[in-house]
């Protein structure tokens, strides 16, 4: 009876030890799919961040662009300042549609 038991004992050992690897290795290959997506996630987003830092800085240079063009055509600031808000609210408008607001 001794030695059934001692073979019971290393058998219970040995199946526990290899789930235990098993376990150990699908937690890592886990592991190595979540460090795989955050990466991707961040580079999408590092993306759309210089999407929108890009987009900023034109929008800004046409702005600039078109306050420049109207003070040579215009002594009078009060048109650059009519312009200024009719783009503002326009620019407005076309960001809320971007966001899904209406």
């Amino acid at each position: 009876m001794k030695l059934s038991n001692s073979k019971y004992k290393q058998v219970f050992i040995i199946v526990g030890f290899v789930s235990i690897l098993v376990i150990c290795y699908l937690q890592q290959k886990e592991l190595t799919k979540l460090r795989a997506n955050n990466l991707e996630n961040q580079y999408i987003i590092d993306s759309l961040t210089l999407a929108s830092k890009q987009k900023d800085s034109l929008c800004n240079r046409y702005q600039w662009a078109t306050d420049l063009y109207f003070v040579e055509l215009h002594s009078d600031l009060t048109e650059l300042m009519k312009f200024q808000r009719i783009f503002n609210e326009d620019y407005r408008q076309l960001e809320k549609e971007a966001n899904g607001a209406n």
